[in-house]
């Protein structure tokens, strides 16, 4: 990783250094994390993330500032612009899948939330997305407490449509986490 500090970090190397954190989180210690080197590749990633060209690229990144609970709001700030700014590069999945992992460690803007409202509404998740994606979706936003009314009546409506048999029970508690808080509201969703 030295040799990557001093020749500069390419979207291929930072990939390459997150694919070996991610493997190896669980051997890494407390100090591991406050060590120089580990706090300069997060200086390096802050700075490289407008350079990737490739949605894998920003779900990685994300996935390792989740796992590795990094608390620099900067970096979340930059994750979440660059995503909104190159929005055509992503897939539904991959939103879904970026957006889990903002929810997971309470990061994103009303922005953010309200830009991906706005992209459920515009039926973006429509293809691409499988139940358990659209699950996921909800509970993301259940999460930080985002949506409006509108967001969940329409997402009531397509969760009906999309719920049978093939869901698993982890996916249906998560569903009844979503709405517990307004499910009097979405009583078609229950009966």
């Amino acid at each position: 990783m030295d040799n990557m500090f001093t020749e500069g970090f390419t979207e291929k190397h930072i990939v390459i250094a997150l694919d070996i954190f991610v493997r190896d989180a669980g051997f890494f210690k407390e100090e591991d994390l406050r060590a120089p080197t580990f706090q300069a590749f997060l200086r390096e990633l802050g700075r490289n993330l407008v350079t990737f060209q490739d949605e894998r690229s920003y779900v990685k990144a994300a996935r390792f500032i989740d796992i590795f609970c990094v608390d620099d709001k900067f970096l979340w700030v930059n994750l979440e612009m660059f995503l909104m700014k190159k929005e055509k590069i992503f897939s539904p999945k991959s939103v879904v899948e970026l957006m889990g992992h903002f929810s997971s460690q309470n990061e994103g803007s009303r922005d953010f939330y309200d830009w991906i409202e706005f992209n459920y509404e515009s039926k973006f998740f429509d293809k691409g997305c499988s139940t358990h994606d659209l699950i996921s979706l909800g509970y993301n936003f259940y999460l930080v407490h985002a949506g409006t009314i509108n967001f969940f009546e329409h997402y009531g409506e397509d969760l009906i449509e999309k719920l049978d048999d093939s869901v698993t029970t982890y996916d249906l508690l998560r569903v009844l986490q979503t709405f517990s808080e307004i499910s009097t509201r979405f009583y078609k969703l229950f009966t």
